[in-house]
């Protein structure tokens, strides 16, 4: 016989390739990563004796069907291996592990018969050519094969909702390339493929769902939070009792700054080490920079709680290097699962508050009893409802007048959101805006706010009432959107509003590193028509020239800036308004409106309270004024309302 092997020696490399690289990672101890190693090591001798099978093709008959048998055996359990891989890492019934004993009988079944073949004959036999004659009992092997084989794309299709389609994508057409292989070798003897398309699925398996880039962090070359989270789904879903010590040294950057790289390098390789120190029954994991864990589910808590101890203690001595001493501050805490946190996002919003609380009261050890756990499940449950807000109707856009100081009457308004919870009543933006910002909700929740602004406009005659525009607030997260100019385009043209009837503001706080594409989406809605301004001056990283590059008509100063120059007591005052110092707050407003005068640019003064703030803001210079003295923030049926009575009696009142 004159077979074409030469596909099953380019399978043994890529094996060969793939098994080096899984044993020289760390691999999290998860069964999923048992199945895979033992489907590759499977997949790899059944190369290794297919290729001794066409070694030994003329020689012995018995010989070459026991052989075949192996190889057959080897392959069979290739492929059962790789659907108890499937079914661990799509999570599918692990709990009961129901479905891994029922992939066996059929299995069983054609091992017996294929150890027995060399003596019954029953799957195939060789001819006087030494070549493989298939018998009508083989069907039901290659059969089985394609149970295993099509049972996989049952499961990876039922687990489409927790895998990306790429890797759906990746993965699926792979078994219906084995099992055209394996069909080729069935109706041609000669043709040995099959291998080679395993050791492709295994490769891709390894750098398409396990991806082992994703599961370590760089630096510390440990696992990461990826992996953490990954470890200890599959541990809660097995109902197991986890142990999390978390450690987090303080001042991390600081430290680096102080004792140089080379000795930082070796402080970050002594704790690792440190980490893996401890018993086979831990794994360890990087969260963070400076934030670590180690994870265990055996033993009771008292074993967990050595653990911690003496991680204390260690970390309490100085590391002595070549040229350095160093002394460290850190923190441990022991966080049990499923008491302190029932999955894992409760886990790492535990395990953040932990190091946060550790480093900024400088404690050793954290007990779970010093962290406000109810804290954390209330913006758990305000971080669900905020996803949800806009298809649960529990957003609403309020609008506060903007009095114009040369006018004497209303000129413009501010759209701002009110989020309200069946449970907690009205939401301050103060907590739901950071979460909508932080779990990426904050886009949809503007796109929504700049539909319902143009809604509102096209509903009503708001020129006739005095309001030249509306001012909507663009957070960071919109502003550097590729398809921001196009969204807001289509909703002016959607509700035929003229592009100067909205002013959008965009806040100082965006960092350097994105001014490229803000400053590009600037300008194309300016060209539109659309006015800006600077909202929250005062608080984030502007300079005047940054103010100067950017297509301005309006500079917003920020109540932290105004409220102070009409107080002489600040012990009231927020963290921001103190770090305004009591040394002469007013001059200090006055210097910032005479500066933004000079460029031609108007001013809002936010945050104005009383009658004495508004008359002494229009006395300096200003061109608004926005405030509670003049009036709250209102539904849209109330602003209208308010728009139409024209002159109130807090105008009124005004003596300049």
């Amino acid at each position: 016989m004159r077979y074409n092997y030469w596909m099953d020696v380019c399978a043994f490399i890529l094996l060969v390739i793939l098994i080096v690289l899984y044993l020289t990672r760390h691999s999290v101890k998860l069964l999923q990563n048992s199945f895979f190693y033992s489907m590759v090591m499977s997949a790899l001798f059944a190369t290794d004796f297919n290729i001794l099978y066409v070694a030994v093709s003329d020689g012995s008959p018995v010989l070459v069907m026991v052989i075949k048998s192996i190889v057959m055996s080897l392959d069979l359990l290739t492929a059962v291996l790789y659907a108890f891989y499937i079914t661990t890492y799509s999570g599918y019934q692990v709990r009961n592990r129901s479905v891994l004993w029922k992939l066996f009988p059929v299995a069983v079944f054609c091992v017996i018969g294929i150890i027995a073949n060399p003596f019954t004959g029953i799957f195939f036999t060789v001819d006087s050519g030494y070549g493989v004659t298939w018998q009508p009992l083989s069907v039901l092997y290659f059969l089985s094969l394609m149970y295993y084989l099509f049972y996989t794309i049952v499961l990876l299709v039922k687990s489409r909702d927790t895998m990306s389609r790429e890797k759906l994508f990746l993965i699926v057409p792979f078994p219906f390339l084995i099992s055209f292989t394996s069909y080729l070798e069935y109706t041609n003897t000669e043709f040995l493929g099959k291998h080679f398309a395993e050791a492709l699925l295994g490769l891709i398996l390894y750098f398409g769902l396990r991806n082992p880039d994703e599961l370590y962090d760089e630096t510390t070359g440990m696992f990461n939070d990826a992996a953490l989270t990954s470890y200890l789904e599959k541990k809660l879903a097995a109902d197991r009792r986890i142990f999390i010590v978390a450690i987090k040294i303080h001042d991390v950057e600081l430290l680096r700054r102080t004792i140089g790289s080379e000795a930082g390098k070796g402080l970050r390789d002594r704790i690792t080490e440190l980490l893996y120190s401890y018993s086979k029954d831990t794994m360890a994991f990087s969260v963070s920079s400076g934030l670590y864990c180690i994870v265990t589910d055996k033993g009771d808590r008292s074993y967990a709680a050595t653990i911690q101890n003496d991680l204390r203690e260690k970390l309490s001595k100085t590391f002595y290097f070549d040229k350095a001493m160093v002394d460290i501050s850190s923190s441990v805490c022991l966080i049990e699962m499923p008491r302190d946190a029932k999955d894992t996002t409760a886990l790492m919003d535990v395990i953040k508050l932990f190091a946060e609380v550790g480093e900024k009261r400088n404690m050793s050890v954290v007990s779970t009893a010093d962290l406000d756990l109810q804290h954390i499940a209330y913006m758990r449950s305000i971080d669900e409802k905020v996803r949800n807000a806009i298809t649960d109707g529990k957003l609403e856009v309020y609008y506060q007048p903007i009095f114009s100081c040369k006018k004497m009457r209303f000129v413009a308004a501010e759209a701002l959101l009110r989020m309200h919870d069946d449970k907690h009543g009205f939401v301050s933006p103060e907590i739901f805006v950071p979460v909508a910002e932080n779990n990426g909700s904050i886009v949809k929740i503007d796109n929504f706010v700049i539909e319902q602004v143009c809604s509102m406009i096209s509903r009503n005659d708001l020129k006739s009432l005095g309001v030249d525009y509306i001012e909507v607030n663009l957070s960071p997260g919109d502003c550097i959107q590729d398809d921001l100019v196009g969204k807001i385009s289509g909703f002016l043209e959607h509700y035929h509003i003229d592009p100067s009837s909205i002013n959008l503001e965009i806040t100082e706080t965006a960092p350097d590193e994105f001014t490229g594409i803000v400053d590009r989406n600037v300008k194309a809605l300016h060209d539109l028509g659309i006015n800006f301004s600077l909202d929250d001056f005062g608080t984030g990283y502007s300079s005047l020239s940054r103010i100067l590059t950017l297509p301005l008509k309006i500079i917003k100063l920020d109540k932290t800036l105004v409220q102070p120059a009409f107080r002489s007591d600040m012990e009231e005052d927020d963290e921001r308004t103190k770090n305004i110092k009591n040394s002469n707050p007013r001059l200090m407003l006055e210097s910032y409106v005479e500066m933004i005068k000079s460029i031609g640019d108007g001013i809002v003064a936010e945050g104005v309270e009383t009658k004495e703030q508004a008359e002494e803001i229009i006395r300096m210079g200003c061109d608004y004024i926005q405030g509670f003295y003049f009036a709250r923030p209102m539904p849209e049926a109330d602003f209208i309302k308010v728009l139409k009575e024209g002159r109130t009696k807090q105008i009124a009142d005004l003596k300049v």
